[in-house]
């Protein structure tokens, strides 16, 4: 499940046209519908008001400094990229123990310590 996480996450970065994105979210929720609702619950809570925040700032940014306003398609993207990202996450942490997952790895160990 960590590989597939892994792989997973690479996937969805790579990803920036909108109709694959929303694909790939549909496929998440499927794949993943065992604890759908917190896990979406948490991904909405933690990642749109980042993902949110940065793209409207550099929305208004790249509008100040552009003759032009610029499109709004890439930033819708990376916030669909960030809440994707971050759902797959919450699910992979419901179904993965960490600790015994990365206990090969004793600096994979000290990181995960470090980050909770």
């Amino acid at each position: 499940m960590l590989g597939a996480w892994l792989l997973a996450l690479f996937a969805i970065s790579a990803v920036s046209d909108l109709r694959l994105l929303a694909g790939l979210g549909a496929g998440a929720a499927v794949l993943l519908r065992r604890g759908f609702v917190r896990s979406a619950r948490r991904a909405l809570r933690s990642a749109v008001p980042l993902a949110g925040g940065l793209a409207l700032a550099s929305w208004a940014w790249l509008r100040l400094v552009a003759p032009s306003p610029p499109a709004w398609e890439p930033f819708l993207a990376l916030g669909l990229r960030a809440v994707l990202a971050a759902f797959v996450t919450f699910a992979a942490l419901e179904r993965v123990d960490l600790f015994r997952a990365l206990a090969p790895w004793p600096l994979a160990t000290r990181l995960l310590v470090v980050t909770l």
